[in-house]
């Protein structure tokens, strides 16, 4: 029979505890056993990436003894679809709106913008550079780890 020792709580119950409360403990266990280990991978992660030397590119790798590891930074970019509708409609079709802000759900031309967030202009121009800067929620997603041999 087994029998779990919560380190969160202190309490010690046993396997074949299949009372209500003590499903409920087990059940509170497991999950803090799973963020434990989603913390510690998380946080092994972070190590990696920071270990890692991205040149230009969202891909590196590190190599050890007998092993390789392929780091794949994530590189899609979210947008604020609201802000995104409001830019779209404020502002005059017929100009640089219509060459940045893309209609499916609102996209975004990533050359184009790129090319708007380094240039300065007046002041309408200015004001929908930073609207649209603001739009941009960053890349989104989960890094990719490969071990490579």
């Amino acid at each position: 029979m087994a029998v779990f020792h919560n380190p969160d709580t202190g309490e010690i119950y046993s396997e074949s505890d299949d009372s209500f409360e003590g499903l409920t403990k087990k059940l509170l266990f497991a999950k803090s056993v799973i963020e434990r280990f989603r913390q510690v991978k998380n946080d092994a992660e972070m190590k990696l990436v920071k270990m890692a030397e991205f040149n230009k590119g969202n891909t590196a790798r590190i190599q050890g003894q007998g092993y390789a590891l392929k780091i794949e930074l994530p590189s899609k970019v979210a947008w604020d679809q609201k802000k995104l509708s409001n830019i779209y409609s404020v502002y005059p079709h017929g100009t640089i709106v219509d060459s940045v802000v893309k209609i499916a759900s609102y996209k975004v031309d990533m050359r184009e913008y790129k090319k708007i967030v380094n240039t300065v202009g007046n002041e309408d121009f200015n004001k929908f550079r930073e609207e649209l800067v603001s739009a941009n929620l960053g890349v989104v997603g989960s890094s990719r780890f490969t071990i490579e041999k």
